[in-house]
C-alpha cells in the first residue's frame, strides 16, 4: 500500500500568546488490500486555536475542530508536530 498526501496550514497569531490555525489536506491511497479505496481521493480540514503556555518556551496547547470524508473530530493537543 503507497498513500500520498499533500497538505497546508495557515496560522495568524492575534496576540502574542494567542492564535488561530486554518488546515486543508488531500490524501488517497494505492494498492489497498481492498481495490474500492485504490486511487479514491480523501479530503479533510479543519481550523484550530493556539495557546503559548510559556512566556520563553515554544510550547503550544490547542483545540482542533476537523472535518473529513465522512468523519469528524475535535482534538486537545499539547506541543507541536514541528
Amino acid at each position: 500500500m503507497v498513500p500520498f498526501a499533500f497538505q497546508g496550514e495557515y496560522r495568524y497569531n492575534f496576540h502574542p500568546k494567542m492564535g488561530l490555525v486554518g488546515f486543508a489536506g488531500l490524501a488517497t491511497i494505492y494498492g489497498s488490500d481492498n481495490p474500492d479505496f485504490n486511487w479514491d481521493i480523501y479530503p479533510g480540514g479543519g481550523i484550530g486555536y493556539r495557546y503559548r503556555a510559556f512566556k520563553d518556551v515554544k510550547f503550544n496547547i490547542g483545540l482542533d475542530a476537523a472535518v473529513g470524508k465522512d468523519d469528524w473530530g475535535i482534538y486537545f493537543r499539547i506541543g507541536e508536530a514541528f
